[in-house]
């Protein structure tokens, strides 16, 4: 990451690596990045979403990290009253 630079951290897992996304999710969360999860296990079970992942998205996630990197890139975060107003059902975004 020092290296990179990056702007937000996006994760895909499934279950068997998810408790190494939850490990990067830290590593990440150590370089104050935002952190955003994806993939079957959080789309599974939502309620899962770690203590160092802002958002967490349910089911197909093409257009909606889209969405997501607009939205970063006009308010600088994941605000959860920013993410209420995305247009996406309140199940298809965790924070």
């Amino acid at each position: 990451m020092e290296a990179f630079h990056p702007d937000v951290a996006a994760i895909s897992a499934t279950t068997p690596n998810y408790g190494r996304a939850a490990t990067y999710a830290h590593i990440a969360k150590t370089y104050e990045l935002p952190v955003l999860i994806g993939g079957v296990h959080i789309s599974t079970l939502p309620s899962s979403l770690a203590d160092d992942m802002d958002v967490g998205i349910v089911g197909e996630g093409e257009r909606t990290i889209v969405d997501l990197f607009r939205l970063y890139e006009a308010d600088g975060c994941f605000a959860t009253d920013a993410l209420a107003h995305t247009g996406y059902p309140p199940y298809s975004l965790i924070a």
